[in-house]
């Protein structure tokens, strides 16, 4: 039994050792006179200027709170994705479909590092079409961008090289009554190499976090 035991252990040390991707939350209160209060209809913003993963992110984010019992709507939606996200839009759009909280989520951080594949198994080959330069066509000097590659590997080769990526997002859910934050998530990826697995992954801990600190009327 034991042995068994020792066995289960070591496997799952290995198993844990070969994922290297991995995210992190973490949610503090803006404001604690808010801390009773609850809300059942949403307002979704992300200020990026990617639109592909900013649609991706809104989509998955809106799925997951809805998933939690609330009513909530992403900006894209109810706006064309190339207008330009002022406060009065906001006010706006919150209004029309009598939003309670405006969730506003912004880009802090990212990176973007090589990863060598030995093995056609260790990792999803990231989308596009470039072939030369893993950095040469990166976007990563705005912290309004999510990250993007367009680069494909020789996957017939014995080894390749793959972009890794990591991304910091914060998450600030605001009172519409009173436009004041209430809550606000810091939440991390970190290398990955499937750039939708880690927006989703991002979207489900963030609209767990909300939900964690008991501001989702149910």
């Amino acid at each position: 039994m034991l042995k068994r035991c020792i066995m289960l252990l070591l496997t799952a040390a290995v198993v844990s050792g070969c994922s290297s991707a991995r995210t992190s939350v973490s949610g503090s209160w803006d404001d604690d006179d808010f801390r009773s209060t609850k809300y059942s209809r949403i307002l979704i913003v992300t200020l990026a200027a990617d639109a592909e993963g900013r649609q991706q992110f809104n989509s998955a984010l809106t799925r997951n709170l809805r998933d939690k019992g609330v009513e909530a709507w992403s900006i894209l939606s109810l706006a064309d994705s190339k207008t330009v996200v002022t406060r009065e839009l906001v006010q706006e759009l919150a209004s029309d479909k009598q939003s309670e909280a405006v969730l506003v989520t912004r880009i802090v951080n990212q990176e973007v590092t090589a990863k060598e594949i030995t093995e056609k198994k260790d990792s999803a080959v990231s989308r596009g079409t470039y072939s030369g330069d893993i950095y040469g066509d990166l976007s990563t000097g705005s912290t309004f961008n999510f990250v993007q590659v367009d680069y494909k590997p020789d996957i017939d080769a014995e080894d390749y090289i793959v972009p890794e990526l990591s991304l910091g997002l914060s998450t600030t859910l605001y009172d519409v009554a009173t436009e004041a934050p209430v809550y606000t998530i810091d939440s991390r990826a970190e290398k990955y190499t499937d750039t939708s697995k880690m927006i989703n992954q991002l979207a489900g801990k963030i609209a767990g976090g909300i939900s964690g600190a008991g501001l989702l009327a149910r």
